[in-house]
């Protein structure tokens, strides 16, 4: 998987366009916008593959050195994607994302 920032990024929004193989390469572009610091939400900009996809990271801090996360996320595939695919992306990449985001949050220092 490969991610790219688009130019013409703003402080509170930004495009990415992923490129994901999974038998076939498939590319999309998300719009990433904050409103406010705890909260990161996205959007479909467009894409070969997904239909719908959209989400927010949503952070509360429970004191000093710990903090509640909440995921949301609505993906719909825009034809018809066999099963072992879907839970590839949802038993298996879903939950190594959350790792690796728990692991780098770990490494942050205040």
């Amino acid at each position: 998987m490969s991610a790219k920032v688009r130019a013409g990024g703003t402080e509170t929004s930004i495009t990415v366009d992923f490129e994901l193989e999974v038998v076939k390469r498939f590319q999309y572009a998300l719009q990433f916008q904050t409103k406010k610091p705890t909260e990161v939400r996205w959007s479909l900009v467009e894409s070969n593959f997904f239909k719908t996809n959209s989400g927010v990271w949503s952070l509360k801090s429970l004191g000093a050195v710990r903090t509640s996360v909440h995921y949301e996320l609505d993906v719909s595939f825009g034809f018809l994607v066999p099963g072992w695919i879907t839970k590839k992306l949802t038993e298996t990449s879903l939950p190594k994302m959350f790792d690796s985001f728990e692991t780098q949050a770990g490494k942050v220092s205040l």
